[in-house]
């Protein structure tokens, strides 16, 4: 299992992070997306932008009172 954590700035940081990290190619790809925000019109934006952008990817998504972030760790 790989994975990489993403702290959200804007798209355009968003854009160059999926890219960089190849996601598009992935065949099987797991998104956790937790919100601290509850305006549900940011994470509906974030959310569509995540799906346009990760076709296969499973996502799934929560409020949260404080988000889940740490750099990145590789499971072996």
């Amino acid at each position: 299992m790989y994975t990489l954590n993403y702290k959200y700035i804007n798209d355009e940081s968003l854009d160059q992070w999926l890219h960089q990290n190849n996601f598009s190619s992935k065949q099987e790809c797991f998104v956790q997306f937790f919100c601290g925000i509850t305006h549900a019109k940011t994470m509906q934006v974030i959310a569509t932008k995540l799906e346009k952008e990760l076709p296969h990817a499973n996502i799934i998504g929560t409020t949260t009172d404080g988000e889940i972030i740490v750099k990145k760790c590789q499971l072996q």
